[in-house]
């Protein structure tokens, strides 16, 4: 009995789901793609298709030119030991501050993993978080819980998390509850207590995300006795980091988004998914002359090109690109010191199709990344003054609370206007 876990599904969060007979799309995709072209970064890995290709990326880390799952693993390997001392360390000076405060002392550790994916880091900091708290003694429990937008993911998770600590869950010193949820969506909320202490971790999200808005969504779940732990892909040559992102590997994964489209608008009942307009515009890409349906060739990767730019370069970029106006507004690159965003597009070879943006990624410097962090929207200070790193790797880590402006509500759900965040749109 100690060993079962328990899925929290909550279908409702990711948005209005219609099937077809190859994927599942919703309304919010199309939408991006057909108003705006820019697909968000979390359709990447939402079908299973897309995890797949996810998973076999994962799986070949060292044999392809992506570097940065490699570059973060290693260092998360190498001080996962001085990260969970660092942890412990501030859990007990909370437990020590609220010693006689019945209501908020820590009775137990919740660890959420936001975007938890393959969980590979997060299985290595669980394991350090079991044997500390063995150790130490500081709680009798740790409860787990992997949030992500893909089930395929969470399953595949899941499992190798059931094979490590089977004994650890036997034995109650775990609780794996895992989370089928969109957590960038403005109604996503966590129902932990606030008698617990809680380490969140966001890993490989902060560089694919809008910022301030992403710390919106994860500030929503934080209180007094909350840590945060990330990690922050960094810059490196143009050349070198464009090279990553042409991995075909890569281009893979950025390319099942639009395939998802086209498959569901080759679908004959396409009048429930998406609106005629959307329809009329998806259908060129498709009914090409002299070219078949199969939708894998409709997406060829040799016509996804990848280029670099800054937030000061980007309304010249569109242009340059042939990307529409409103493009500007949903390319939300993070305008700080030092930084480069890769922009990954789709350019069919036929002029009157128009190009499409399936993803974007920004690399800080780390005197931009403090920078960043300085901004009074990011709600955050550094429990650590100086990141995880290690030479020649282009990650940080970065451990953070609450700012003490923000910590005068104990509530988890502490929230307060973020204007220019997308989250829920």
């Amino acid at each position: 009995m100690g060993n079962e876990i328990e899925f929290r599904l909550d279908p409702g969060s990711i948005g209005e789901w219609q099937v077809t007979p190859e994927n599942l799309v919703n309304l919010e995709l199309v939408r991006e793609f057909v108003d705006n072209k820019v697909i968000p970064e979390k359709y990447w890995y939402i079908s299973p298709g897309g995890a797949e290709q996810y998973l076999k990326l994962n799986s070949l880390v060292g044999s392809h030119t992506y570097h940065f799952f490699n570059d973060s693993r290693e260092i998360l390997s190498e001080n996962r030991q001085e990260m969970v001392k660092e942890i412990f360390n501030w859990f007990e000076k909370i437990k020590e501050k609220n010693s006689g405060n019945k209501d908020n002392g820590g009775q137990n550790i919740e660890y959420i993993s936001l975007g938890s994916g393959t969980m590979y880091k997060e299985s290595g900091l669980l394991d350090q978080l079991l044997s500390t708290n063995r150790f130490r003694g500081l709680t009798d429990k740790i409860k787990f819980s992997p949030v992500d937008i893909s089930m395929t993911l969470l399953l595949n998770g899941i499992k190798g998390i059931h094979q490590k600590f089977g004994n650890d869950m036997a034995t109650q010193k775990l609780e794996v509850t895992p989370r089928l949820k969109d957590f960038y969506m403005q109604n996503f909320d966590y129902d932990g207590s606030n008698k617990n202490f809680r380490i969140i971790t966001a890993f490989d999200i902060i560089s694919n995300a809008t910022i301030p808005g992403v710390f919106y969504s994860i500030r929503k779940i934080m209180n007094s006795n909350t840590l945060l732990l990330i990690d922050v892909d960094m810059t490196s040559d143009p050349d070198k980091l464009k090279k990553s992102y042409e991995d075909k590997y890569v281009k893979e994964i950025l390319a099942m988004p639009l395939r998802m489209i086209f498959a569901a608008a080759n679908d004959n009942n396409i009048n429930q998914i998406m609106e005629k307009g959307h329809y009329n515009n998806i259908v060129k890409y498709i009914e090409r002359p002299g070219e078949n349906k199969n939708i894998d060739e409709l997406v060829n990767i040799d016509d996804i090109h990848v280029e670099i730019t800054t937030a000061t370069e980007l309304r010249e970029f569109i242009k340059e690109h042939g990307l529409p106006d409103n493009a500007y507004h949903n390319i939300q690159i993070n305008n700080y010191k030092d930084s480069l965003t890769v922009v990954v597009m789709y350019k069919p070879k036929e002029s009157h199709l128009e190009p499409c943006v399936l993803g974007y990624s920004t690399k800080f410097s780390e005197e931009g990344f403090k920078a960043m962090l300085a901004d009074e929207k990011v709600g955050l200070k550094l429990v650590r003054k100086e990141p995880w790193k290690q030479k020649g790797k282009s990650a940080l880590f970065y451990l953070l609370a609450l700012h003490t402006v923000f910590d005068k509500d104990e509530d988890s759900n502490t929230s307060f206007d973020d204007p220019g965040n997308r989250i829920g749109n």
